[in-house]
């Protein structure tokens, strides 16, 4: 059963910074009345303007409820799986997630010629629950008073983003968030598996005396 970290452990270097982040922005965005989500929510027009920041800026944007959310899944989640990989592919992780889940934001509303800003950080949330349901999988949480797998409880997750996305289809890009989490942790896996793997040398030429009787 996984007990309850103490705050020090909680607070990780990689998890401090997108909670900062994401609080300011959120903070900002209701102060300015939502009128700054034109330039940190992610939309194809911000983009072809130049707005580049919004690939990553998107999902610091919040609405309370959201901002609840994702800081707790960010803090009792993101700290284990940093913990286990270290600052720096934690962080790459939250990059890769949110900025393919961007682009695929922009692409589904052109196709669909819905002119959407996007918010929000599920793509995230749902991409660091595979993660972590991967690395950890036999690991017991206690969900709703029922103990289970850490990887049941991403399998229930995935299937309430999915069923919680009938009312709205364009939400099921941030679940895709779930399959670009998987994607990272396999081949991050993989260079992992190479790298520990010896490296044959080829064979040096045997050194001796020759006999010239």
């Amino acid at each position: 059963m996984v007990a309850m970290p103490s705050v020090q452990r909680l607070f990780t270097p990689g998890v401090s910074v997108l909670l900062a982040c994401m609080v300011g922005s959120s903070i900002l965005s209701a102060m300015s009345g939502g009128r700054s989500a034109g330039w940190l929510g992610i939309s194809t027009d911000g983009l072809l303007h130049g707005r580049l920041w919004q690939l990553f800026s998107y999902g610091w944007v919040h609405s309370l409820q959201g901002l609840l959310m994702s800081a707790l899944v960010l803090l009792f989640l993101g700290t284990s799986v940093e913990r286990e990989w270290k600052t720096g592919p934690f962080l790459l992780l939250w990059a890769t997630v949110t900025g393919i889940c961007g682009i695929l934001w922009c692409v589904v509303t052109s196709v669909l010629g819905m002119p959407a800003i996007g918010t929000g950080g599920m793509a995230f949330t749902f991409g660091l629950l595979t993660v972590y349901g991967y690395l950890f999988r036999r690991r017991k949480v206690q969900l709703f008073m029922w103990p289970m797998e850490s990887q049941h409880m991403v399998l229930l997750f995935l299937a309430i983003g999915v069923l919680m996305s009938l009312r709205q289809p364009l939400s099921l890009v941030w679940v895709a968030g779930a399959g670009v989490g998987w994607l990272y942790v396999k081949l991050l896996q993989a260079r992992q598996d190479r790298q520990a793997t010896p490296q044959e040398s080829p064979e040096e030429p045997r050194k001796g005396f020759v006999d010239l009787d």
